[in-house]
């Protein structure tokens, strides 16, 4: 009975600590290094001339307005649309060390500030479609893309279009993270 019982805890501890292992290797994908100026430019090639997020926000204005200051990240790149009737965003961020808590809600509150700033009433549908991505110290928020043959008369079929276009970036980011 001891020696059954000795096998028992041997195997035990075996798996526990083959549990421990998996769970620390998940974690390293999480938190792998990307480039993100070659991920900026897959989201850009994935969208073409349709990419009009092509003028930089500067540090101040992204702080300012939405929410998202530089003690956070160690690396950002940050575009919107130069035009105003167009809402396109992308906002790709590398957290600093022990802050990508703090920078997943300042993202999601960038999404609040955007969603709000859509002034003209076409846009507001699309803005609704904004979308954040975090895998461990990396962060996205994005609303991307003009979808063709858009049926303005249609809430629910323009959302289902807008989340289509945004998908290309989202695709795109997920791909970085495999």
């Amino acid at each position: 009975m001891k020696k059954v019982f000795s096998v028992m805890l041997a195997v035990l501890m075996t798996a526990a600590l083959a549990f421990s292992f998996a769970g620390c290797g998940g974690n390293q994908q999480e938190t792998k290094e990307i480039d993100l100026q070659k991920l900026h430019e897959d989201v850009k090639a994935a969208y073409g001339e349709g990419y009009t997020a092509n003028m930089p926000i500067d540090a101040e204005t992204l702080a300012a307005t939405y929410g998202i200051s530089e003690d956070l990240y160690d690396e950002c790149i940050a575009e919107t649309a130069m035009i105003s009737a167009q809402t396109d965003f992308f906002i790709a961020l590398k957290a600093k060390e022990g802050k990508a808590e703090e920078m997943k809600t300042a993202l999601e509150k960038a999404k609040e500030a955007i969603i709000a700033s859509a002034f003209y009433p076409a846009n507001q549908v699309k803005v609704q479609s904004t979308q954040v991505i975090v895998h461990g110290d990396y962060g996205f928020v994005f609303v991307l893309g003009y979808p063709e043959n858009l049926d303005e008369e249609n809430e629910e079929a323009m959302r289902t279009a807008y989340d289509a276009e945004n998908k290309k970036a989202a695709d795109v980011i997920e791909s970085y993270f495999k």
